[in-house]
């Protein structure tokens, strides 16, 4: 597809080291992977980083998901007009994925379109980024 070949790289939700450690595997990595695979387009894992500090998502309400996003960083690189494919393996209130492209956004990315394995509700709902 012709749109697709126009984006210049994947980019997953980070995981912390901790977490990496315990599961051996980020799964929004595997998912940007094979995407990558398929599409010819490279796979950048130095982008976003995750400090360890935020709490396990699955237990938390809404309110305290989209607080609970601080823990996401970006390295001081220039992405500037590049357009990215974000991955992340589940999408629930959308916290994670807005916080990310809102850090994507901050180093130049000038569109990002949003790749999920499964999503959890129908009112998941993602804001675009500022």
């Amino acid at each position: 597809d012709h749109e697709i070949a126009s984006y210049d790289c994947v980019v997953p939700v980070p995981m912390s080291v901790r977490k990496l450690r315990k599961r051996r595997r980020n799964p929004a990595q595997v998912i940007g992977k094979e995407i990558s695979a398929q599409t010819g387009i490279p796979l950048r894992t130095d982008i976003l980083w995750d400090d360890g500090k935020g709490k396990t998502q699955h237990f938390l309400s809404a309110e305290n998901r989209r607080n609970n996003v601080t823990q996401f960083h970006v390295n001081p690189v220039s992405l500037q007009g590049y357009q990215v494919i974000l991955c992340d393996d589940i999408l629930t209130t959308g916290s994670t994925l807005q916080a990310c492209a809102i850090l994507l956004k901050s180093i130049g990315v000038r569109k990002i379109a949003v790749a999920v394995a499964a999503s959890t509700t129908n009112d998941a709902i993602i804001k675009a980024a500022p």
